[in-house]
């Protein structure tokens, strides 16, 4: 790649308007790539530029659109990304300087990663304007999406580390058409994944966020072509007013794992439990309220009375989302052909698999840019959008077809006929360590390699 680079830049040379570009001097450049350190000697040029003045450029970074992070190349940068979606940074930094050859310090490895994470959020600003202005719009046409939120609460560290407590809460959203049967469990029961999620988080302000998510989705779908929005969220108040934002047709519904944790919470017995989520699937909500109040007014137990109160609250103040969407009768667009409507209440095993796997639970703390940087990484990976991602980073790109140049550089032709002396066999072989001063060890290793009868051939 070298010769290659080298052979292109002395092209340019003979090449290039020498009344425009006169060459100066000699810049090294080296690049760490897949395949090890590329390192080439480019040439710098003078020109006049537009407003008059000198400038100095270098025409073979411009012939093949240079374009780096770190000086890493591109193959290199998502390695790396994708490797800091499994692992610690010291830890993934040891294992790419493995894999190339070359040393990749986890100092290095974070700036990269920063510096890939920022480009992301650039491009989730580009696209969040476009979709306030209805103008992203994505190849792919539905008539409904289901959409679920929650919140991470994520370890900070440093100035972004807020004054009482020492977490701040990411936002996550996940949008998708609905499943898709994978086959059958060790049991026989059916087993469903989620038909092209698409995930966002982050820790904008909720007007903020609802666009930086529009502009997710509408990288991949046409929102002009949305008609219906199912929503599942725990009730917060930051997606309030998300369905009506989007144009669209809402249905909302509380989270189902919500609901059922706030009943446990509230100290009720196992049977009045199963008997208010029976009256919510069966659309008796009212029911299932009146229920939960009698039991706060006949509670007696100050504590458990407090903990009844809560819940009735929380309950009650999402009374007309207490039935399930799917329960309720609606008439819902068909979707795709091979999908199904899921049930919705995917939320909690999302948070564990895009977030918390990485970003949790092993005493990990962040600063709100790199967490941010990090979950943007986890979002495109798990939406199965991170190669593109990355190579969209750089238009970097080789003018002739890598395969000539590496056909040249071993070409048969400059293969001499005769390398070195060829291999010399020993005339003659001997045992190991023999004629020399004896230690324990070197007896053992005689002993396994000394000549052996017949008769000693035996198992043992």
């Amino acid at each position: 790649m070298t010769n290659a680079l080298s052979d292109l830049d002395d092209k340019i040379l003979a090449e290039r308007d020498r009344r425009e570009y006169r060459a100066k001097d000699v810049r090294p450049l080296t690049i760490k790539t897949l395949m090890g350190e590329v390192t080439v000697k480019r040439r710098l040029y003078k020109h006049m530029a537009e407003n008059g003045r000198n400038e100095y450029v270098c025409l073979l970074d411009r012939a093949i659109g240079l374009d780096t992070i770190g000086k890493m190349s591109v193959g290199l940068i998502h390695r790396m990304a994708d490797l800091i979606t499994e692992c610690s940074y010291r830890a993934a930094a040891e294992a790419v300087s493995f894999l190339s050859g070359q040393r990749v310090s986890h100092g290095g490895f974070w700036n990269a990663i920063q510096a890939v994470g920022e480009r992301i959020c650039d491009t989730d600003k580009i696209r969040a304007k476009a979709a306030k202005n209805f103008l992203c719009k994505g190849k792919k046409i539905v008539k409904a999406l289901q959409e679920e939120f929650d919140g991470v609460w994520i370890n900070m560290q440093g100035k972004d580390r807020p004054k009482s407590g020492h977490k701040l809460e990411m936002k996550l959203a996940s949008a998708y058409e609905g499943v898709r049967h994978t086959g059958k469990d060790k049991n026989g029961k059916a087993t469903h994944d989620l038909a092209h999620p698409v995930y966002t988080a982050g820790f904008e302000p909720a007007a903020e966020f609802f666009w930086k998510k529009e502009g997710r989705i509408g990288s991949v779908y046409d929102l002009d072509e949305i008609d219906t929005r199912l929503i599942n969220g725990d009730g917060g108040g930051w997606i309030e007013g998300f369905g009506e934002r989007s144009g669209c047709e809402c249905h909302f519904q509380l989270d189902p794992f919500h609901v059922k944790r706030e009943l446990f919470r509230s100290g009720i017995a196992e049977e009045e439990r199963g008997a208010i989520t029976k009256l919510l699937d069966e659309k008796r909500a009212d029911e299932a309220l009146g229920r939960l109040e009698a039991l706060c007014k006949n509670e007696t137990d100050g504590d458990k009375k407090k903990r009844l109160v809560k819940t009735f609250e929380y309950l009650n103040g999402h009374k007309e989302n207490l039935v399930p969407i799917f329960k309720r009768g609606l008439d819902l667009p068909e979707p795709s052909d091979g999908v199904v409507y899921g049930g919705m209440g995917t939320m909690e095993s999302t948070v564990c698999g895009v977030v918390a796997l990485r970003m949790k639970k092993r005493r990990a703390s962040f600063t709100k840019s790199g967490a941010a940087n990090l979950a943007g990484l986890l979002c495109l990976k798990r939406s199965g959008k991170l190669d593109e991602a990355v190579a969209g980073l750089s238009d970097m790109s080789l003018p002739f077809a890598p395969e000539e140049a590496i056909a040249r550089a071993l070409s048969a032709a400059k293969t001499p006929k005769n390398d070195g002396k060829g291999f010399s066999y020993p005339k003659a072989g001997g045992l190991p360590f023999a004629g020399v001063a004896t230690t324990n060890g070197r007896n053992a290793i005689k002993d396994f390699c000394s000549c052996r009868g017949l008769a000693e051939l035996v198992l043992r």
